[in-house]
């Protein structure tokens, strides 16, 4: 996939100054995600979709580990602002460290280089993926926001630079709960050793 972002560089400004719409209806840049603490971006394909019920379920348990190495937690979809609030109440995260923001313009999904194709959802690997899930439980919903929009996921630290960062091909696609939470505790160990701080 074109398009991609550079590990160890800034965010591009197009990402930077992307709109994303807060549960009240409000927007904001998505610069203010990791502008006082390092943001892990989780971008969902829909709110609806089944490889989101897998994906934010695989992450749910890990929300504190993140929180604990500082990370702040975003996830953001493209319905509207009433399919987002339907999502949080059907995932149960009103008391998660976590925040919720979609972007029905998809304008933060292209600059964050993400693919957007209907081959990564009727495609025979994404077919495969769908039955795993279905298999595992997992459900697809009614669809809210882009169907052929693809997910991925990003880590900035506050100071504006990509530590890490996946991209889908297709709707099962995720980043591994496991290389996010050692990717947050490398950023902690390594802002814990600037202060001056020794490990044993």
């Amino acid at each position: 996939m074109s398009g991609a972002l550079a590990l160890g560089a800034a965010v591009p400004a197009a990402l930077a100054e992307a709109p994303v719409v807060d549960l009240d209806g409000q927007a904001v840049a998505m610069a203010t995600l990791w502008r006082e603490r390092a943001a892990l971006c989780v971008f969902l394909r829909h709110f609806g979709c089944i490889g989101c019920d897998q994906q934010v379920s695989e992450l749910l348990p890990r929300l504190h580990e993140l929180d604990e190495h500082g990370l702040a937690v975003a996830f953001i979809g493209s319905g509207d602002v009433q399919s987002m609030r339907a999502f949080r109440e059907d995932f149960g995260l009103a008391d998660k460290p976590l925040s919720l923001y979609t972007d029905e313009t998809l304008a933060s999904y292209r600059a964050a280089g993400l693919a957007r194709s209907m081959w990564g959802v009727l495609g025979p690997r994404a077919l495969g993926q769908t039955l795993a899930a279905a298999g595992r439980g997992y459900r697809q919903r009614s669809r809210a926001g882009d169907g052929s929009q693809q997910g991925g996921a990003l880590i900035v630290d506050a100071d504006g630079v990509l530590r890490f960062y996946f991209r889908s091909r297709s709707l099962g696609d995720r980043a591994d709960p496991n290389e996010l939470v050692q990717t947050a505790l490398k950023m902690s160990l390594g802002r814990a050793r600037a202060r001056g701080a020794y490990f044993v």
